[in-house]
């Protein structure tokens, strides 16, 4: 920070809340050491007037204009500067600002830099921009080239970090391009992107569609928001053209091939990151960790709500084991919660409630087992035994193996098998293998995410396990086992879970147990465990989980 910014043109000492006022930032809190410092050492009264050796002229306001330097380039690039007059020098600070303000501090930064003082030698009153943008295996590039009439006096590349589309990459380019042409120039561009195009009309020239509600579901609005402030601070007039892409012209044919060299350069010379600043896009803007949202805000902030309902599901202490044994095993949750939630997409009918109450409870694995009847009821209920084989106490993964059981899960299986198969002939998808075998041998392996179960417990919950798609990544293949699974979870219940009710409660009828007897009776425990006491541990394990599924650790 420079005294300028300190003292004001009366040369009194500023206070520290209209130095942060001007910086648009809050004055809470404690003042700063060093500001405490500065006052005692520059201040002789009351009036906050400061000792004759810190007055300033004002003919330094007037040069100056109050505009913040974020770090003195006439040492480090006086080769460069000398011969030049005050203006021109106060013009590179000020797009040097600008471009701190946008970037990281990255290698790329300043050949930026360089291009923007080679390009200043030049008369820049009517020129041409041609750019664009490639993308390969992830790696982002884009290039540019700056013509005056049929004159090449700028070009560049430059390889973008981060998930951008290539009508995004177009766009950077032009935005890149525009920072290294002089302040108030007219600027015709030339591009090849009709997305860019379409929205240029309708962002920039008809300055529509910029309400919060609506730019919230534009892709990187951001970028555009940037383009409109740059265009503002420094007073292009800008006029966009369109061209057909490989066409023979040589300005868009020269950034084309620059923006594919720049996806070749291994070394970080030329890499950019961009880095935009509040002040920039803070007004249509999503950031999370202080990384703007590139996609459409108002999509992640509905995709954030769903992780964080998600988290908090998945906090509770019946969920445990999930908590426990979820990143050991690879589940596919956008198929399973597909199946498990289905009934939650249709009409608010009985059948769908009962469907959904049905979904729920099985996968909590809080189904009236005769274990959990005798805990909510043991007067009534005064064992845990399966009244079917009558052995073994009845659990949620008894009821699916039980021995007394009228249909057997493997006829189940061996059924939604057939299904799979004529799926996948009807598609013509061929497995040259015995993969029914395959199949079998995995939903009988034990499970991570069920408590002394098998993976075809995971498929009576209607979990669809990763390792049913038999390392084939093909979607109609993926999506054929996500049905097969389905028909396993229907097919349990209808055929063994009801087989089962029916069972009991013809044993209840037996016992003399009715229904107002049930409800007379006092529940004793909770089929719901509570959430538990360490607060501090949940909420802990809640933002730990969001910082993965968002991908920030």
């Amino acid at each position: 920070m420079y005294v300028t910014q300190l003292i004001d043109e009366n040369n009194r000492l500023k206070t520290w809340r209209q130095i942060t006022g001007e910086a648009g930032r809050s004055s809470k809190g404690r003042v700063p050491l060093w500001f405490n410092e500065i006052e005692k050492k520059m201040i002789k009264n009351d009036s906050r007037e400061v000792h004759s050796g810190y007055e300033l002229i004002r003919e330094v306001y007037n040069r100056y204009n109050n505009n913040i330097v974020y770090e003195n380039y006439w040492e480090k690039l006086e080769r460069d500067f000398i011969g030049r007059d005050l203006e021109e020098l106060l013009e590179f600070d000020n797009r040097f600002n600008i471009m701190k303000m946008s970037f990281e501090d990255c290698r790329g930064l300043l050949e930026l830099k360089n291009a923007f003082m080679q390009l200043g030698d030049f008369k820049q009153e009517n020129i041409s921009l041609y750019t664009d943008g490639s993308k390969k295996n992830g790696d982002n590039g884009i290039g540019w080239v700056v013509m005056d009439e049929n004159n090449i006096i700028g070009k560049g590349s430059f390889k973008i970090e981060g998930k951008y589309e290539v009508w995004e990459l177009e766009l950077i380019a032009i935005i890149i391009g525009l920072l290294i042409i002089m302040k108030g120039a007219k600027v015709n561009i030339f591009t090849d992107s009709q997305v860019v195009l379409d929205l240029w009309y309708k962002l920039i020239v008809d300055n529509r569609i910029w309400s919060t509600r609506r730019i919230w579901n534009i892709k990187s609005i951001g970028l555009w928001r940037w383009l409109k402030w740059l265009m503002i601070k420094l007073e292009w007039d800008l006029v966009f053209y369109k061209v057909k892409g490989h066409s023979g012209i040589l300005g868009n044919e020269l950034a084309d091939g620059l923006s594919k060299i720049a996806l070749m350069t291994k070394e970080d010379r030329n890499l950019i990151i961009i880095k935009l600043n509040q002040e920039i896009d803070w007004e249509y803007n999503l950031y999370w960790k202080k990384e703007l949202i590139k996609e459409a805000p108002r999509e992640f902030y509905k995709l954030y709500n769903q992780w964080s309902y998600k988290a908090e599901f998945l906090s509770l202490d019946v969920c445990r084991y999930y908590r426990f044994n979820n990143s050991i095993e690879k589940i596919d949750w956008v198929r399973s919660i597909r199946i498990i939630m289905k009934a939650f997409n249709e009409e608010n009918t009985d059948k769908n409630n009962s469907d959904n109450a049905y979904n729920i409870k099985n996968f909590l694995e809080i189904l009236p087992v005769a274990t959990l009847l005798n805990k909510r009821n043991p007067e009534l209920y005064q064992s845990g035994r399966c009244i079917r084989c009558n052995y073994t106490i009845e659990t949620w993964t008894h009821i699916w193996i039980c021995s007394q059981a009228d249909t057997s899960i493997i006829q189940i299986i061996n059924t939604a098998f057939e299904s799979l198969k004529a799926k996948l002939d009807e598609k013509d998808f061929r497995i040259y293998y015995n993969y029914h075998a395959r199949l079998l041998h995995i939903l009988n392996e034990k499970s991570k995410v069920v408590f002394n179960g098998r993976i075809f417990h995971e498929a009576i919950k209607g979990i669809v396990n990763k390792r049913l798609f038999l390392e084939i990544e093909d979607k109609i293949f993926k999506d054929a086992i996500a049905s097969f699974v389905e028909d396993i979870h229907d097919m349990a219940r209808k055929f063994m879970w009801s087989e089962r009710c029916k069972s009991f409660n013809e044993w209840e009828l037996r016992q003399g147990i009715t229904k107002q007897m049930k409800k007379a009776s006092k529940l004793h425990q909770s089929s719901l465990p509570s959430l538990g006491h360490d607060e501090k541990k949940r909420k802990l394990f809640i933002y730990d989980a969001l910082q993965r599924w968002t991908g920030y650790v």
